[in-house]
């Protein structure tokens, strides 16, 4: 994807650009999820994701040095910024080594020779070592002359080295011959950079600048942090280009903020246009094949799948009907049964009930009404009156409602059966 320089997008040091999709870290020439010329980059390389300010990347050199055999002449000589002299030994094997802060590079560059009985500036065979972690790591076994050489640094020792130590080895010249070599200047491009291993897949990555710090997130986890120490972006008139050369094969979004404001927002689109949804109008132009790029590979659609479950947008009513003002006032205990536990005894046996997995109910209601039947036959064989009986099963319910055994509603049949007995008795048969 492709848009021509604009102002509102020129970073400054206070930004955030995040892009989700499929990255591919496999090699290959300048695979950038992110790249403005002599700006900025995110780029794949070397299993590793990393975003720089490439504006405000600079050559810096040791600031001090150590001679722990007292081997070398002239030691500051090698980081003096000067290549007409340097500093020399007449030891083999003798370590010099030159200190200097915390350095994010990618390379140490040397210029050194040798000399023998035959010349001074012969090719001879240098060895350079870094320090980092706490500890001395190899770097190279060179055979230099007198020009510049970069010696690269593998992958996992770029950033945090704060002393390289170089030396003419014996194994690389004839003793017998051996007059002096000599390292003429020593000094690495200082990368202000952000960097993180990573694996081929989707991945979220987020660059963020907050005028002070820039970090960098892989899937939400901060990854690495560059302290920025004043570095800017540079604003200058290159077009921006976001997922190059497969670097990110498809993408779900892309977003670029600019001071805490959304300036750029993309998804993709089947379209020769992405529209920019943040409603700046950054749209951008994506390149891509529209067809195989071999005649004799062709790919059809046979079918389709959700990419995520459809769900109804929420649903709210903002005025009410007004056919309901409130609930109808319910008599007490109309539904209320199983209140039990204030009843002498009742305690210990729902205790021992719900222990035993015993609905209460199943206890209680046949208990109850055992109980109110035995009562309104004792009442009846005294009293010879149906009504009498019957007023007393009422009466009992009622009671046995309101102490929370029964509901309410139980005991009105039988209270109607009571009244109709006493209608049926006071009324004078024809």
């Amino acid at each position: 994807m492709t848009i021509v320089d604009t102002a509102a997008l020129e970073l400054g040091n206070n930004f955030e650009i995040e892009q989700k999709g499929y990255v591919d870290m496999s090699s290959g020439a300048n695979k950038r999820l992110v790249y403005k010329a002599s700006a900025f980059e995110t780029v794949v390389e070397d299993g590793k994701i990393v975003s720089e300010i490439v504006s405000a990347s600079s050559t810096d050199r040791p600031t001090g040095h150590d001679d722990p055999s007292a081997a070398w002449t002239n030691e500051a000589q090698a980081y003096d910024g000067a290549t007409s002299w340097g500093c020399y030994t007449t030891t083999l094997d003798a370590w010099l080594e030159l200190t200097f802060p915390s350095a994010t590079t990618d390379a140490i560059s040397v210029l050194a020779t040798g000399g023998d009985g035959s010349g001074y500036h012969n090719p001879t065979e240098l060895e350079v070592e870094c320090w980092y972690d706490g500890a001395w790591h190899h770097l190279a076994d060179e055979v230099v002359g007198a020009a510049w050489d970069s010696l690269d640094l593998p992958t996992g020792m770029t950033g945090g080295i704060t002393k390289v130590r170089l030396r003419f080895p014996s194994s690389g010249y004839n003793p017998a011959t051996f007059i002096a070599s000599y390292i003429g200047e020593v000094q690495w491009t200082e990368h202000v950079a952000v960097a993180a291993d990573l694996s081929s897949g989707t991945h979220t990555v987020k660059t963020t600048a907050d005028g002070t710090t820039m970090k960098l997130y892989i899937d939400g986890d901060e990854e690495d942090a560059y302290t920025l120490g004043g570095a800017s972006v540079a604003d200058n008139a290159n077009a921006w280009y976001f997922c190059q050369n497969f670097a990110m094969p498809y993408m779900e979004y892309h977003k670029l903020t600019v001071g805490g404001v959304l300036q750029q927002e993309i998804e993709w689109e089947d379209d020769t246009t992405f529209s920019d949804l943040s409603g700046n109008g950054h749209d951008v132009t994506p390149s891509f094949l529209a067809a195989s790029s071999d005649a004799d590979v062709t790919a059809s659609l046979v079918s389709l799948e959700p990419y995520g479950a459809a769900e109804a947008p929420e649903y709210v009513i903002d005025e009410s009907t007004g056919m309901l003002s409130g609930a109808p006032d319910e008599p007490d205990n109309l539904y209320d049964e199983m209140d039990v536990d204030h009843i002498p005894g009742a305690e210990v046996l729902n205790a021992l009930l719900d222990a035993g997995g015993i609905p209460r109910s199943l206890v209680w209601f046949p208990l109850t009404f055992a109980v109110v039947t035995f009562v309104s036959i004792i009442v009846y064989r005294a009293s010879r009156s149906l009504f009498a009986m019957s007023l007393t099963a009422g009466a009992l319910l009622i009671f046995a409602s309101r102490t929370g055994i029964v509901p309410f509603w139980v005991a009105i049949p039988f209270i109607l059966l009571a009244l109709g007995i006493l209608v049926k008795e006071r009324t004078v048969s024809l």
